[in-house]
């Protein structure tokens, strides 16, 4: 039995990374493009979860060969490990692990797997295997990073990017605001690039040029509940780029920048049902906008993150 370890470092978000590792499609695109691999999946979708099953089909040494794995263990955005119901090896399981540290994810590859054939078959795996597998897990890791990083989104702080001072009024204006209060976000957007305060502080998504996305960190969110802060607002996803995770990216961005200024705690205010729940934020309690509007106000503990 051999066990083979590769790692990378990609400089994206831990849940970009998780789900581009599991994604079928990207897969059979990173892989050596003389294997001719393709992939299906057992479900709808590309992205693999837990006791999904996939098929590979591919040639490798010049001969077309078929396995079936199995998704055994899914912790997302942490872990998952697949491991092979039928095949041409003796036994085979991949796992897959991420750790997020100073803006960047690592990505580490375990293959452990035994060649059939006994005695031949150990052979086989020192003087071939070993060497095969290692080169193709590296340079599919390789082509899996430089798409990731080819296509990063990354989150600014308005701050960091005052030469777009303009277009970043405009976008939250345009998402949140209305005919008659454009010099409020003007005002308040200028305002957080030059305070000595942490607040407030507007943050937007880019991938390359294109603004796609967008959050807020305020004193207040013009709601009844002034007994709390610092709450996030203005969270918002282009309808294209939805479906991806990014708004949890976004939340999870948030959170861990205002836990770096030393708060305990984030709060927002919604009308919307079951989503705030996936990312682990409590429900507390009502409050009121000033029209009367009754919303729901959600705590994130930013010590547990």
């Amino acid at each position: 039995m051999i066990t083979i370890q590769t790692e990378i470092e990609i400089s994206a978000p831990i849940e970009i990374c998780f789900d581009a590792a599991r994604d079928i499609e990207r897969h059979t695109k990173t892989v050596w493009k003389h294997t001719k691999e393709k992939a299906i999946i057992s479900d709808t979708g590309n992205l693999l979860e837990l006791n999904h099953f996939v098929t590979f089909e591919a040639t490798h040494f010049f001969i077309r060969q078929k396995l079936i794995s199995k998704i055994v263990e899914y912790n997302r955005p942490y872990r998952f490990v697949d491991e092979m119901q039928k095949g041409v090896f003796k036994s085979l399981k991949h796992i897959h692990e991420f750790n997020y540290s100073n803006g960047k994810t690592v990505m580490t590859d375990t293959l452990i797997f035994e060649a059939p054939l006994g005695i031949l078959g150990r052979v086989v795996e020192e003087i071939i295997l070993k060497n095969y597998m290692r080169k193709f897990l590296e340079a599919r890791n390789a082509q899996l990073k430089k798409g990731i990083e080819n296509n990063m989104i990354t989150i600014r702080n308005a701050r960091e990017i005052p030469d777009q001072k303009d277009r970043v009024i405009e976008y939250f204006w345009s998402k949140w605001g209305g005919k008659s209060n454009y010099l409020f976000y003007k005002d308040c957007i200028e305002r957080s690039l030059d305070t000595d305060s942490d607040l407030p502080r507007f943050f937007v998504a880019l991938q390359g040029e294109e603004i796609i996305g967008s959050y807020a960190i305020l004193r207040s969110d013009l709601n009844s509940r002034q007994d709390l802060f610092p709450w996030l607002a203005c969270l918002f996803v282009e309808k294209k780029y939805r479906g991806q995770n990014l708004g949890i990216v976004l939340q999870n961005h948030a959170k861990q920048y205002m836990k770096t200024l030393g708060y305990e705690k984030l709060y927002l205010c919604t009308e919307i049902d079951g989503y705030y729940e996936k990312n682990e934020w409590v429900e507390i309690g009502t409050g009121y906008s000033i029209g009367d509007d009754q919303y729901k106000i959600y705590e994130a503990c930013l010590t547990s993150q």
